[in-house]
């Protein structure tokens, strides 16, 4: 605020891949990670506290032997030795070493394989690796109960005790902000609006519940941020109270909400293989502009997977809207490179981007960047540099999913918006 699969509308494709391509997955948190590293003694010197534990006592100094939280190199010294874990690791610990490298967050770990042995394998040597440092790991979960087996009850996220892994559709976790339902191994959301608002401080702060890192739900959020613009530009003050039509609008539109908790969003993204495409479409509105990537990856099936999302609201300032078109075109391009990097085996002639603006893809592709204009020429360097000119292409506007993503959509329209979730139907 990976494609989608929906109930009801689209319970029949709620897993598209095959069984013996499901990942077992595990996630875990470093116990006290700062204080489980220590400062060299040289150094402690220079961390020195004048500290006392009772008034009655006189004021001492003491010098603090570990990373310290809330000092601004603690969270780069945390990462640093666990950077640094897997760097002298990687002929021991392989998997682990991978883990360490790639798929950890300051204090959180995910990890897995492509079957049970080889997340069985992962997790020991996790768990070797990170012992030889002093360094435990809690709060475990998993989508397969067999990886829990071992792993002692206190050492387990609570919720997990009472999860029942075998179809269990109320069991959920949360990794990173997102809703994780392990028995049936998806994303979902859990939005709990207030209708009633009436203030440009209480509508501010219900359009930040929306959590949505990866843009899943970027046409809702746009809808949303749409209302929030006319009270900005309306120029109300926090408190001041909104007018009734404003009131009315939000409520229409908050009291839909809960439907995207119908929104499920398989984790597994299918294997990258020879016939594995990046495929990203640019959008543009008086409203907001925005970029949407799919990974379509043909083997038996053609499996079309929504990765991520990224809109960006139009300026105050009134732009024309082939500039505004262009603008998506930098963000597809950006996102798309970033969303690359998830997938090193996908080549460029593999990656594909679309856009319904002729006047941005002739920018693009018929003249170099230095014939342009400032504004232009810096941005056609920066799409051509990520994606070259001969990777574009025109689509028409009601073949573009990026179109609901620039406009907005409510949440009940989200939920059964295939062209957003499958791409258009050429794709397959």
């Amino acid at each position: 605020m990976s494609s989608c699969s929906l109930d009801p509308v689209y319970s029949s494709i709620s897993r598209r891949w095959l069984p013996d391509l499901e990942w077992t997955y595990f996630t875990a948190d470093i116990r006290q990670m700062f204080r489980q590293i220590q400062h060299p003694p040289e150094d402690r010197d220079l961390l020195r506290i004048p500290w006392r534990f009772d008034t009655s006592q006189p004021v001492q100094e003491y010098r603090l032997c570990t990373v310290t939280y809330g000092t601004t190199s603690a969270p780069y010294l945390a990462c640093r030795v666990l950077q640094e874990l897997a760097l002298t690791s990687q002929a021991s610990f392989p998997l682990a070493s991978e883990i360490l490298r790639d798929r950890t967050y300051v204090d959180d770990i995910s990890g897995g394989g492509p079957t049970l042995e080889v997340a069985l394998q992962s997790r020991d040597q996790l768990i070797q690796l990170l012992s030889q440092a002093q360094i435990e790991l809690r709060k475990w979960a998993s989508n397969q109960p067999q990886l829990l087996n071992k792993i002692p009850s206190e050492y387990l996220l609570p919720a997990m005790s009472s999860v029942c892994l075998e179809n269990d559709e109320e069991s959920q976790l949360k990794i990173l902000g997102l809703c994780w339902n392990p028995a049936q191994d998806y994303f979902h959301f859990l939005i709990r609006s207030v209708p009633n608002v009436q203030t440009k401080r209480q509508l501010a702060s219900q359009i930040a519940k929306v959590f949505d890192p990866l843009g899943w739900l970027i046409p809702v959020t746009v809808f949303a941020l749409a209302i929030f613009r006319i009270v900005c530009q309306a120029s109300f003050d926090w408190d001041d109270p909104l007018p009734s039509s404003i009131v009315q609008e939000w409520a229409q539109f908050a009291v839909s909400l809960p439907d995207l908790s119908k929104i499920h969003i398989p984790i597994f993204l299918s294997l990258p293989n020879p016939k594995c495409y990046l495929v990203g479409f640019a959008d543009a509105s008086e409203r907001a502009y925005a970029a949407v990537v799919y990974l379509v990856s043909q083997s038996e099936d053609t499996v079309i997977s929504l990765v991520m999302s990224k809109a960006r609201m139009a300026p105050m300032k009134p732009v024309t809207l082939p500039r505004l078109e262009l603008c998506a075109a930098h963000l597809l391009a950006l996102t798309i490179n970033k969303v690359r990097l998830l997938f090193p085996q996908i080549t460029t002639q593999n990656i594909l981007a679309f856009s319904d603006s002729t006047i941005a893809l002739a920018w693009i592709t018929a003249t170099p960047p230095p014939h342009w204009k400032v504004f232009v020429g810096n941005r056609v360097a920066t799409i051509l540099e990520k994606v070259p000119a001969s990777q574009w292409f025109h689509i028409s506007s009601s073949q573009n999913p990026a179109d609901c993503a620039s406009r907005g959509v409510r949440p009940q329209e989200l939920v059964s918006h295939q062209l957003w979730w499958e791409g258009p139907p050429w794709l397959k």
